[in-house]
């Protein structure tokens, strides 16, 4: 039997970021299990009752924005030989609860709750891609893709997934390897230039320039 992912709440085009999002059989890993919970992979938490950016006033949210910094420290300090010898357990682990947890907090409406999400994002595309091939194209054309073009993101999330994808597009080899995982494989779809598309979009959009400038501090420029 296949596990799909729990109902969040999302915004009014949410049917679209769950789109593409199977996962095989549940089952082990009840540190994991934790993990999942403590960064609200299994529910949305209550979000909505949360005061923005204040995680000193809530005990939950102070508990997922740790959960998740330190998984960030955990993919980050880790070697990529160490992470692809992992075993299947990690892997396991990573695709059914991890993936899960991060497809909830990337549609949190809390801005540092977000940040943190994409950033993990970053070391599962460099280092791990081959084994998450399916979920990082869900993750890129069904959230990422959907928080740029839907009116229902705030300027500041946009921002965010702006500035992800600049770090994508540093790294060469990351670049080769989506072109190769998915634009070369006529079974998927073509994400390499639908990246360069996107940010071509945005980059023609003035405005959307100025203001995201602005809240990254000049360090993302979308146009010249």
């Amino acid at each position: 039997s296949m596990r799909t992912l729990p109902v969040v709440t999302l915004p009014d085009d949410s049917s679209r970021m769950r789109r593409g999002f199977g996962y095989g059989p549940s089952g082990g890993g009840a540190a994991w299990g934790g993990v999942e919970g403590a960064t609200g992979g299994g529910h949305s938490g209550g979000e909505e009752h949360w005061p923005h950016n204040t995680p000193h006033q809530n005990p939950a949210l102070e508990s997922k924005i740790l959960a998740l910094e330190l998984l960030l420290y955990v993919l980050d300090t880790s070697s990529p030989p160490a992470l692809l010898s992992a075993g299947p357990q990690f892997q396991f682990a990573v695709r059914h609860y991890l993936c899960v947890s991060l497809l909830n907090n990337c549609t949190s409406h809390l801005s540092r709750v977000v940040g943190l999400s994409l950033r993990l994002f970053l070391p599962l595309i460099r280092h791990l891609s081959s084994q998450l091939k399916t979920e990082i194209e869900a993750f890129v054309t069904n959230v990422f893709f959907v928080i740029l073009d839907s009116p229902n993101s705030t300027l500041e999330h946009k921002a965010l997934v702006v500035t992800l994808f600049e770090q994508i597009c540093s790294d060469p080899d990351t670049l080769a390897e989506i072109f190769l995982n998915y634009d070369c494989d006529m079974s998927a779809v073509d994400l390499f230039d639908r990246i360069v598309n996107t940010l071509a979009k945005m980059a023609r959009v003035d405005q959307v320039d100025k203001q995201v400038g602005f809240l990254t501090g000049g360090n993302v420029r979308l146009a010249t």
